[in-house]
């Protein structure tokens, strides 16, 4: 038979390395991010805050989302924090 293996030592090895492959390349992505992050706040505060608030959740954004925190409803976390 060819092709990758579906099942066996060979195939455990290769979803172990599938595995690794994936979890560095995430952690090099945020990695990167985060350098962007930290020089875009040395450099420049407006296009800082405009790269953070691109990177919140979309589902943050939403307006029919609704957050309840001791009791008061808010439409985002801003909202809870400033009270």
């Amino acid at each position: 038979m060819s092709g990758k293996p579906t099942s066996g030592p060979l195939h455990d090895k290769l979803k172990d390395c599938e595995r690794i492959f994936r979890r560095e390349l995430r952690a090099a992505a945020e990695l990167d991010d985060f350098e962007t992050t930290e020089r875009t706040s040395e450099l420049d505060l407006a296009t800082f805050w405009k790269i953070l608030n691109a990177k919140k959740l979309k589902a943050t954004k939403r307006s029919g989302n609704v957050l309840v925190f001791d009791g008061q409803q808010s439409q985002s976390t801003d909202e809870i924090l400033q009270g």
